[in-house]
């Protein structure tokens, strides 16, 4: 439980982990997007098969230059519905911020009203100090979902 929340961490942060969350965000290696959730799938299949994925957005810079959106990428992998609407409504990495607080004032969503009555799974690669998933939690709890989890790759 967190925040009230069911939440599910399928990895713990370690040198490993990061050496591949690297290679896949930081050196653009999109081929590494279905090892993440590989061991997990049929279990998360029948856990999620009829929930809608809402995803922690990126730096939209990051993603252009990769070419694609890395949580939203693994998830399509399986063939997860992955709603969009959530975004930062600036260019901001949380990684480099001193005060990891600020992501609640950059953090939007669009089209929340899909949201509306359905299963709800926050998904994020890494959780540190927890802002980004409160931010998004904020505004998800907002559009009345039927119900609300989270799933997260990995936790330092």
């Amino acid at each position: 439980m967190w925040n009230g929340y069911s939440m599910q961490i399928l990895y713990r942060y370690n040198d490993f982990f990061r050496s591949l969350l690297f290679q896949y965000k930081g050196q653009y290696d999109i081929a590494l997007a279905p090892c993440f959730l590989d061991i997990f799938y049929h279990s998360l299949i029948k856990e999620y098969k009829d929930a809608i994925f809402v995803v922690l957005p990126s730096s939209a810079t990051d993603n252009q230059k990769r070419g694609f959106c890395p949580n939203e990428t693994i998830l399509k992998e399986y063939g997860f519905f992955v709603f969009d609407g959530l975004y930062k409504d600036r260019d901001y990495k949380q990684t480099s911020q001193k005060d990891r607080s600020a992501i609640f004032k950059v953090l939007k969503m669009k089209e929340a009203h899909r949201l509306t009555n359905q299963k709800v799974v926050l998904f994020d690669d890494v959780i540190t100090s927890g802002n980004s998933l409160k931010a998004a939690l904020l505004l998800v709890e907002q559009c009345n979902p039927k119900s609300i989890e989270i799933l997260v790759l990995s936790s330092k």
